[in-house]
């Protein structure tokens, strides 16, 4: 089976297209408290670059903050949600386009990726974002991923079995690359460098779980054979019992120090 996580290309990304409505209503959001850290690390910023708005999931609390945000974004249908969403909260401008395709006539305050940074297609991703940052700004970086432990409900304990069965490479796992994004960072001219760990617990139905897998590509991309095969099995197995699952939050916060 091909590793979606890693081969991430633009048939993959249009995949969104589809699911762009239930993204934004089945997807988790993140924890309060991140947000209240980057603005703490960055120093209230003025202006910052999001990269990836997507449906606006980590857009308005740097509004509300009183932040000018400009965002990027591939995906019209996405991007429309999102600004219908933050509209009146503060200034915005969503620029349609892939992030490595964009050249600015600024740099800014912040630039941060909400679970967006590994679309980036460039071998130099950080220099092209350490272009984008002011010296002496923030880089920060934050992603999630649903954890699921079979000790946390009988729901819980069913879904990681028919994971382990089913689709084993999709279970998802609590790890972290810290040593080798940090290393990609001090190249890119980084320093200052922070990390902190979100976990909150959400309890799912079935049928809520199934449309929360159906807005990730990689899942979707998979052959509809294995997906029903999957989904049913939820279905049967699971019935009306509840699903536990850990939200865990990765945040990595970095300054510029130096320029290429």
């Amino acid at each position: 089976m091909m590793d979606y996580y890693k081969n991430r290309d633009d048939a993959l990304r249009d995949r969104f297209n589809g699911v762009a409505n239930q993204y934004e209503e089945f997807r988790l959001s993140y924890p309060d408290e991140l947000f209240i850290d980057i603005l703490q690390y960055s120093k209230s910023p003025q202006v910052a670059l999001e990269i990836g708005i997507g449906t606006g999931k980590a857009t308005e609390p740097f509004l509300k903050a009183g932040i000018e945000v400009v965002a990027i974004e591939p995906n019209k249908r996405m991007s429309d949600i999102a600004l219908k969403k933050v509209e009146g909260l503060g200034t915005i401008e969503i620029i349609n386009a892939k992030f490595e395709d964009c050249s600015f006539d600024r740099t800014f305050d912040l630039v941060y990726a909400a679970s967006s940074f590994q679309w980036i297609k460039s071998e130099n991703r950080m220099e092209l974002i350490g272009r984008c940052v002011n010296m002496g700004g923030t880089f920060a970086k934050f992603k999630t991923v649903t954890i699921v432990n079979p000790d946390d409900s009988f729901g819980s304990e069913a879904l990681f079995n028919i994971y382990n069965d089913l689709l084993p490479e999709y279970l998802p796992k609590d790890h972290s690359s810290k040593v080798k994004a940090l290393n990609e960072y001090e190249q890119a001219g980084f320093g200052g460098y922070k990390h902190k760990d979100y976990y909150r617990k959400y309890t799912f139905d079935f049928t809520r779980y199934i449309a929360f897998m159906n807005t990730y590509t990689e899942y979707l991309a998979l052959d509809k054979d294995i997906r029903e095969n999957f989904e049913k099995r939820i279905a049967m197995v699971i019935g009306d019992e509840d699903i536990i699952i850990t939200q865990k939050c990765t945040l990595d916060m970095v300054t510029l120090k130096s320029r290429y």
